[in-house]
This record gives C-alpha cells, structure tokens and sequence, in this order.
C-alpha cells in the first residue's frame, strides 16, 4: 500500500474509445480531438489538470414550503453522509458548509404567506424544531472546518440537522435556483454580507436540493405572484393564483392534441378523463424568451462560471418528485374562490406520494407510507442534468441511505479533484499506464519552470509522484482507471501549477502493453 499523502489529484484513464480532454486556467490556450502521436506513431491522449486542494464546500438548498417528511428523512441520514465523506482516502474534506432557504418572497405585492424578499438569498444558522443550539461560534453564518479549527462543538452532522429542518413557513413560491444563484452572488449583485466567505476559490462546490416542488425562479420585477384585482379564478389572465402557475408558465408538455405548449387552464375539447386528469408528456423547462420563468440555461450558466472547470469541481445533487408521470387534475375551487366555489380549478398532481391520495399520478409506480411526495421536479431535474456530476433522487424514497450515499461519494469526487475519460491506455510490466506526468508552474522568481513527475513505484514514493488506481474504482462510475498525482502543500501552492498528462492510446492490439 503506498503512503497516504497530503494533497492528491486524481485523473482517470477509462476503458474504452478514443478522447482528449484539456483544462486549463482562463487565457491558456489548449486543444480537443484525439491528440497527437507518441513518437512511435501511436495516437496519445492529453490532459491539463488543476492542483487539488480538498476542500468542498457544500449547500443545502431547502424548499421550506411544503416536504416535513422529507427534511426529517435527509437530515435523519446525514451522519451517513458524513461518513462517507470521512471515509475518503483523504479523509474528511476541508469543509464548508452552508443551509439556503429557497424563500425569494412574492414581490412588491406578496400573496399570503409570503413577504416581500423572503429570505433574500441569506444563509440559515438558527437553530430549528427540537434543537436549541448549534453550538457554532456566534455570528457565524456557515459551517467550517478549515485550517483545522471548526467554528462548532458538536458533531457536525449534528449541527447540519440542527439547522437543516426549516420547516413549512416560507413562501408557497419556492425558488430554489435563484436562491442558489443569489446566496452565492452568481446573479452579478454581490453576495449577501454573511454569505461573502462561503465560496473558496480553490474549492469543489457541492449542491443539494431538497423540494417536495418544481422550482418557481423568476426575475425580480415579475408580476407572476400577483393576483389581477377584480378577475378572481379562471377569469384572471395568468389563472387562479395558485402554485400551478409555476407549472403553466414554467414547463412545456406535449399532449392534449398539441406539442409543446405549456400545461392546460382547462381540459382538452375531449375533456379529461373519468378521474377528472389529464396525463401530458415529454415535459421540459420553458425557457423561451419572455418567458415568465428565468430560463434553466440562464442559472446553469451562471452557476458554470462559478468555477474555472466547472465538469470538474461542481456537483449537483436533488431529492424531488420524478419528473414524471406528468399529470393535470381538475377540482372544484371551493373557499379559494368564494365567487364560484364550483370553478374547476387545475393543478399539477404529485408524481410520487401516499397510496390512496386522490391528489397522486395513478400512472405513477411510486407509493410511500411516510407520508413523502413530490410533484414533477421537470426544472430541477433537467437543471441538474446539466452537470457532468449530476444525481436525482425520488423524494419518496422509503429512506435516504442509499441515496446519501451516491451524493456524498460523487461530492467527494470532485474534492478530490477526479476525473474520468474513457480511453485505451497501454500498461507497463508492473501494469501501471504508460503515462508521462509533468508539473509546470513558476518558481520563486516568477519564471517558468516545469518538473517531471515521476511513478511513484519508480520514485521510492518520493513527492511529487503519480500512480494509477485499480479498473473499476468507485471514483469513475462510468468505469475507469484514476491516475493520482500526490504533492506536499508546499509543491501544489507554486504559482500557476498546472499539471500536464500524456498517455499512448491501444489504437492496436499489437502494441505493447495492450490486450
């Protein structure tokens, strides 16, 4: 067993096809295809890697509109979470870690239940339900473990479930993307004041939502929330001033005789069926112009440009509603609209929920007995499916454990800086890849300067070195071979460290080292 080491970055060498992939630090000009040759007219794969500093800082972005049961069950899981975090060969990551309500409020004029700012983007510290402290030093707005000297007392998956819970008080509008964007200051407005050392440079960034709901960002001036004075119900132009206009002018669905148009105020001139629903398929974000919803792609590019190599550091995780079944159900107003209580008023149904609930998709194959559900996250989803690291999670899950699990590994991944790419690599007699590994930075005097990196089973282990994991390591979950490079703290805070990777490729089997 070699030596665990300080500081470790990790490059895989997959299995199968021919690919080239370079990183690089913005204004460094590098290449895509399939390389160049090996001197020995072989095709070669090359990389350009960032130093890794195992840190993570982590976010909680929490629907406190609706979902009890949920939170309850994510933050019953977190010393699981934790665990596998600490379980890392690194061991625990140098962490942040932060819990955001997704309140943005409801605008100038608030419907009830909501304010105007909502939580404003702000980072949650207070303790919540039967906890009555987090025993984090006082004014902090996060939690960190840096530089060895946590800003806590007590266990720290205990002060995450202290906070994490934050109820069902926030506005029935939940904006879980723009409040991620806004906490971290992503939107162009700086970040909130006790946000403002939340987000390292140097660090991964880890994300996890947690919503019983599809996300309903929208820009700051929208009229969205607002009711039109004197055209109750079905008569008002954007529809009753319900949570499904979230839906109507947030997705697109094909069915009711038409493609992609944005889920129905009344049924179809067939009418829905004997249940009173109607299903609609291939649900998507609506993200045309002008829109009423801020477009997914718009949050995805700005969180993207949070981080140099954001494939590499950033990972998303969510714990919502399937995104399908996609279901409309149409039921008397009754009280909400005391004008005509018989007005057939539409709503999203849920995709996963209690057995026997009128409100749960029949088509849906999910049932829970917790009391979990979860409306059609088609926002989320397909916002989270925009990350190379990206998992989804059924919010009706019968426990966590398992998906706790899969997140904090694939968090854990990018701390630790892994990559994966999926090409042919020859092998030495020891069976480590025939790869050359070489440091560039500048020295002390601010001149360039490169150095070779050796193997370490030809360096006696000697730092700076590299060495190949074994074929099917957890850390590439597609497969693969990670390539770790190991440096002392000293060596990886050398100005401008970027490493250089260079691996022949088994274009034949005929060539040495290939089967």
């Amino acid at each position: 067993m070699r030596p665990a080491f300080p500081t470790t970055v990790l490059l895989s060498i997959g299995l199968a096809g021919c690919w080239t992939q370079q990183v690089a630090r913005p204004g460094q000009t590098t290449g895509t295809g399939t390389g160049g040759t090996d001197g020995g007219g072989g095709a070669e794969v090359t990389f350009q890697i960032l130093p890794n500093h195992h840190q993570l800082d982590l976010l909680f972005v929490v629907d406190d509109s609706a979902g009890t049961s949920i939170q309850s069950k994510l933050a019953a899981q977190l010393p699981t979470f934790m665990q596998v975090l600490q379980a890392l060969p690194d061991g625990l990551p140098d962490l942040h870690v932060g819990v955001l309500s997704a309140d943005l409020g409801g605008g100038g004029d608030p419907p009830a239940g909501c304010t105007v700012t909502g939580d404003g983007g702000e980072l949650q510290a207070a303790p919540r339900g039967d906890c009555a402290a987090t025993t984090l030093a006082a004014g902090a707005a996060f939690i960190s473990t840096s530089d060895g000297a946590p800003n806590f007392t007590a266990p720290i998956d205990q002060v995450v479930s202290c906070i994490l819970p934050l109820g069902t008080g926030g506005c029935g509008y939940g904006q879980p993307l723009a409040a991620l964007v806004r906490a971290l200051g992503a939107d162009g407005a700086p970040a909130p004041a006790g946000n403002q050392e939340f987000l390292r440079h140097d660090a991964a960034l880890g994300i996890v939502i947690l919503s019983a709901v599809d996300d309903c960002s929208t820009p700051p001036a929208s009229a969205l929330f607002m009711a039109t004075p004197g055209t109750p119900g079905l008569l008002d132009p954007l529809g009753p001033l319900t949570h499904y206009r979230c839906n109507r002018y947030g997705h697109l669905c094909s069915g009711m005789g038409t493609m992609l148009a944005p889920p129905p105020l009344a049924p179809s001139p067939g009418g829905p069926d004997d249940a009173g629903t109607e299903q609609l398929f291939d649900c998507m974000s609506n993200d045309q112009p002008g829109g009423r919803l801020t477009p997914v792609s718009d949050i995805v590019s700005q969180l993207r440009q949070l981080k140099e190599t954001p494939d590499d550091r950033i990972a998303v995780s969510a714990i919502v509603g399937p995104p399908v079944p996609y279901g409309v159900r149409w039921t008397p107003a009754g009280a909400a609209n005391p004008q005509s209580p018989d007005e057939l008023w539409p709503s999203v149904m849920q995709s996963c929920g209690t057995a026997g609930d009128p409100a749960v998709n029949p088509a849906g194959a999910q049932r829970s007995t917790d009391g979990s559900s979860g409306e059609p996250a088609v926002r989320i989803a397909e916002f989270v499916r925009s990350f190379q690291h990206g998992v989804v999670v059924s919010a009706c899950d019968a426990d966590y454990a398992q998906a706790v699990t899969n997140v904090a590994a694939d968090l854990g991944g990018v701390a630790r800086g892994v990559k994966c790419s999926p090409s042919l690599v020859p092998s030495d007699a020891q069976g480590q890849p025939l790869c050359t590994v070489t440091a560039h930075y500048l020295d002390a005097q601010k001149q360039r300067a490169q150095l070779a990196v050796p193997n370490c089973a030809m360096a006696n282990d000697e730092l700076p070195c590299w060495t190949a994991g074994s074929e099917g390591s957890p850390d590439c979950r597609a497969g693969g071979r990670p390539l770790y490079v190991s440096a002392p703290p000293a060596f990886e805070a050398q100005a401008a460290l970027i490493y250089d990777v260079s691996c022949p490729l088994c274009d034949s089997t005929s060539r040495a080292g290939c089967s």
